[in-house]
């Protein structure tokens, strides 16, 4: 019954499942505007036979969604958070506009009619401006199929006439594509939050004002980079798809097969030099330990590929990955998959930068053990170490890429209080 209605609501329904739009109170750009406009938008008085036309009711909530999401996102609009707006209803439209006071009001209502089979609805939208009593005031007819896109575009494109006094068009943005690499992600638009993004999943489509600068940000949210920030602007009706994928600097895959060639000694003394050769790149390893300090580097001989590194620790012991300067010179975390199978709870890292200035950081593991872990650490965030620098360092205190060292395997955090270590190492990346 009535399928094309609930065809509607259900397309209208996915384009919003799962978008959480917060609006009230955020900061607007003010290079962006000339004004600021209160709006309060009201959602559409159901006028239809609801015996007849069940799916009517559901109307309503969609077609608020349909104004609210494009006039949020339009510079200059300051509009009340939703859940506020939901609560009221357009037959309070006068004292609303008394109570609130706000610079525009916009409100009406809507009827579906017709054969229950393949209904029409016919949308009475009216807006009213506080201070000089100015009013809008327009009908729109359209079946409840996909035509009805085309008549939500038209009073959108009317209401922000109204409202910017002139004559306006729409665009669209599709938000789509994204590859994330397992992070969170924040997604604004006109320095408004559109949704926080936390898998590759992510869909939305956004009607915007043609002809009009939309800035577009993208922060992660672990360190606060902004890794997208753009600005945009289209024709009439023409599209724009965004999309983003994480940039690896730098990347090391223990999982497939490699091989490992050097000095395989459980009683070294100093250092000791390892090549590890993929099918795609090699990698320079180095351990450094004390004499009475004891050690395996090999590949794992388990079913999951890694690297296995085991063994006693006395004094010291350190496993550390060496970069050419032409790698890794725009990274801001350290990602690295790992299981432990002996150790503390707290993960230990190394970093030597440009200047051989040595940088420490600890993180917590919490009851890892036996499980394949994933540590993100944030390169700026590492300290300063004041226990131990290189003679050859140029101290100025300040982490300057690209990184010379990573020792990703530190006896300061990590041994267990027995001296036994015991880790597979999967892989490890260099996020910029």
């Amino acid at each position: 019954m009535m399928n094309k209605i609930l065809l509607f609501c259900f397309l209208v329904l996915i384009i919003f499942m799962g978008i959480t739009l917060h609006a009230y109170g955020e900061e607007i750009d003010p290079a962006t505007m000339n004004s600021i406009n209160r709006v309060i938008i009201l959602p559409l008085q159901n006028y239809s036979k609801i015996s007849v036309y069940p799916g009517s009711v559901l109307l309503r909530t969609q077609l608020f969604n349909s104004f609210f999401s494009y006039l949020l996102y339009i510079p200059g609009m300051d509009i009340p958070e939703k859940n506020f707006l939901l609560k009221l209803n357009s037959k309070d439209a006068s004292l609303i506009m008394d109570k609130e006071k706000p610079n525009y009001l916009i409100y009406g209502n809507y009827m579906v009619y017709g054969n229950p089979m393949n209904p029409k609805i016919k949308i009475t939208i009216q807006a009213l401006e506080g201070n000089s009593g100015e009013t809008y005031s327009n009908t729109y007819y359209s079946f409840t199929d996909m035509e009805i896109f085309d008549s939500i575009d038209k009073i959108n494109q009317d209401i922000s006439s109204f409202l910017l006094k002139e004559k306006t068009y729409i665009a669209h943005l599709n938000f789509r594509d994204f590859k994330l690499g397992g992070m969170e992600y924040d997604l604004l638009i006109n320095s408004k939050h559109i949704a926080f993004l936390t898998n590759d999943n992510f869909l939305f489509r956004l009607d915007i004002i043609s002809g009009k600068t939309n800035h577009v940000e993208l922060k992660r949210l672990l360190d606060s980079k902004k890794v997208m920030d753009k600005n945009i602007v289209l024709n009439p009706g023409k599209s724009a798809n965004i999309s983003y994928q994480e940039k690896i600097d730098y990347s090391f895959d223990f999982k497939g097969d490699f091989s490992l060639n050097g000095s395989v000694n459980n009683k070294v003394i100093g250092t000791s030099d390892y090549s590890l050769h993929n099918k795609e790149k090699s990698a320079h390893l180095m351990v450094y330990c004390d004499p009475e300090s004891s050690f395996t580097l090999e590949p794992s001989k388990s079913e999951r590929k890694a690297l296995h590194f085991s063994g006693f620790c006395s004094n010291y012991i350190h496993l550390s990955l060496l970069l050419d300067h032409s790698e890794a010179s725009n990274s801001s975390i350290i990602r690295l998959w790992f299981k432990k199978m002996a150790g503390n709870d707290v993960y230990g890292i190394f970093l030597n930068d440009k200047n051989s200035e040595e940088y420490f950081t600890s993180l917590p593991l919490g009851p890892s053990k036996e499980k394949w872990t994933k540590i993100e650490a944030v390169i700026r965030d590492f300290e300063f170490r004041t226990d131990f620098q290189r003679p050859e360092g140029l101290i100025n205190n300040k982490i300057d890429l690209p990184l010379n060292e990573i020792q990703f395997f530190s006896d300061d955090a990590i041994i267990s209080n027995t001296g036994k270590f015991d880790f597979y190492f999967d892989s490890i990346e260099l996020i910029e």
